[in-house]
């Protein structure tokens, strides 16, 4: 009985070390697609081609650390740490002077809800969602004001 197994085993060898060779080469061939690294700070968002796309549900996210997934999905990295941004921007105070002011603002996502930033905006997400919003607010609040209040007497106010 154990040479019949041999002897059954002789025959399919070649065919399972192809197969074994096959399945080796098409992990390491689509590994990039299959294995996703999440750096620290970072999270991911995933996007389920087979499964209804971007997953929003609150709270759900991809933590740090090295994940694999099926080749056809996709994992999309978002910073969650804290983030700083520089702008300038033209605006006109109260006594029609157009001035140049400099804003610096900080940001940080809501990991919680990462799934709905990535559905609803993407990832270029602070431009089109957070830099409109503060251009819009610095304009509010200049144009109360003449350039002398602005950058002297409500300078810390307007901070």
């Amino acid at each position: 009985m154990l040479k019949s197994l041999l002897k059954k085993f002789d025959r399919i060898a070649i065919e399972i070390v192809i197969l074994i060779f096959l399945g080796v080469f098409v992990v390491l061939y689509f590994a990039p697609s299959i294995f996703y690294n999440i750096p620290s700070g970072h999270v991911g968002v995933m996007w389920l081609r087979f499964g209804g796309g971007t997953v929003t549900t609150p709270g759900e996210y991809v933590s740090e650390g090295l994940h694999a997934i099926w080749p056809w999905d996709k994992i999309y990295v978002y910073d969650a740490r804290l983030q700083k941004r520089t702008q300038i921007f033209h605006v006109l105070a109260s006594d029609g002077l157009r001035l140049k002011v400099d804003i610096v603002y900080r940001y940080r996502i809501k990991k919680k809800d990462v799934g709905l930033l990535q559905k609803y905006a993407g990832q270029d997400w602070a431009d089109i969602m957070l830099a409109p919003s503060i251009a819009a607010k610095t304009r509010d609040i200049v144009s109360q004001d003449t350039p002398r209040e602005i950058y002297s007497t409500r300078r810390l106010e307007i901070q």
